[in-house]
């Protein structure tokens, strides 16, 4: 897994302009908090996974095939069942209650955890921390955007995650 794959896979499976669309409007505070929140969980993950996944007997190949894969059929989803969320009742609970329901439904979907176990044994754990950054500010950046340029570009972002997610399948067998 090369540096721009990798960091192409975060935002892919971060989908941080997707989720923009659907985050209410949050004060810098709130915004900042659910993005200490998110780069805490990703780096504990990344620090527990080389144990975990050795006690799960998956080996680092195997763990990069399953990102890529992940990575396509969530990405495959994302663009074929494009949903348009208008209001935050949209998405499920009230998020513009806290940083918690933002850093968790939104910002931390499972294929980012995927990514992020796969980005960890081959890159090392301190790696998906400094990954997960590029998308956190992407989606800081794209907060309060209109609705039809955060469309296009995050069909744009999802068409390069299937992309990434071959690249590392690809990239996975070839280390088996």
């Amino acid at each position: 897994m090369n540096l721009g794959i990798a960091v192409l896979a975060f935002v892919a499976a971060m989908a941080p302009l997707s989720a923009a669309r659907r985050t209410p409007q949050l004060g810098p505070k709130q915004s900042a908090i659910a993005c200490v929140t998110v780069l805490t969980l990703f780096m504990l993950l990344a620090i527990v996974a080389d144990p975990l996944l050795a006690s799960l007997d998956v080996s680092d190949p195997t763990m990069v095939i399953g990102a890529g894969l992940t990575l396509v059929i969530t990405s495959a989803v994302r663009l074929i069942f494009v949903r348009r969320a208008t209001s935050p009742d949209d998405v499920g609970p009230d998020l513009s209650r806290g940083a918690a329901p933002i850093a968790f439904p939104l910002l931390s979907p499972p294929a980012l955890g995927v990514v992020t176990l796969a980005a960890s044994v081959e890159l090392g754990w301190f790696a998906p921390a400094l990954l997960c950054v590029p998308p956190l500010l992407l989606w800081r950046a794209a907060l309060g955007r209109p609705d039809a340029l955060l469309a296009v570009a995050s069909g744009l972002v999802t068409v390069f995650g299937i992309f990434a997610g071959v690249a590392l399948a690809v990239d996975g067998i070839f280390a088996l």
